[in-house]
Parts: C-alpha cells; structure tokens; sequence
C-alpha cells in the first residue's frame, strides 16, 4: 500500500519482538502456518510484506524495560509467544492439538 502510493523505501517497525510461537493462554493468535515472523529471519519477514526492512524490538530489551517499570522486578512475565519459552510447562502434542483445532475451528467458520 505504501509503495502503491508512491513510497521509495517502506520500513515496518515494530514496538515488540516478531511473535513466532502460539499463545496458549487464552488469546487466539495465528496458527503456525499463519504468523509470519515463525521460522523466518528479518530479511524473509521484510519481503513477504514488501517492506525495505523491518525492525521489531528485541526480546531481551522488552524485558528490561518491563523489569525497570515493574513495581515487582524480580517477577517474571510472559514471553512465550516471542521465543517459546512458557511459564508453565507445555505437555507433549499440545501445540499439535491445539494447531488442530485451530483448523477445525477455520473451517467451520468458512
């Protein structure tokens, strides 16, 4: 859109880390297939958009800020989304069935 409307360089920033894993805490986000920061580099994500580049904060200083804002400091946050790494344990074949019925849920909609 933006180059369609005559932009010579198209730069996407974003004030987070891309989102590359599901959220499995309530909130639908994309299916795997569908999120397009998973198991792609700055440069892929960069074209798939028609963008010049693209600049997401990283993961390590949205964790500082949140520390240095935090009226606890010391407690840990939600980050699954961005790299993986859950606060609770995630029990084999879940994202699995949950990717399932992601699909199921799509196609009853369409």
């Amino acid at each position: 859109m933006a180059r369609e409307a005559g932009a010579n360089k198209v730069y996407f920033a974003c004030t987070g880390p891309p989102v590359t894993h599901p959220h499995i805490y309530g909130i639908d986000l994309a299916t795997t297939s569908e999120r397009i920061a998973h198991n792609r580099d700055n440069e892929a994500i960069a074209a798939s958009i028609n963008a010049d580049e693209v600049i997401f904060l990283s993961l390590e200083d949205l964790e500082a800020a949140c520390a240095e804002l935090s009226p606890r400091p010391n407690q840990r946050f939600e980050v699954g989304v961005f790299c993986g790494r859950y606060v609770t344990p995630v029990s084999e074949g879940y994202f699995e069935t949950l990717e399932r019925k992601w699909g199921e849920l799509k196609a009853e909609k369409n």
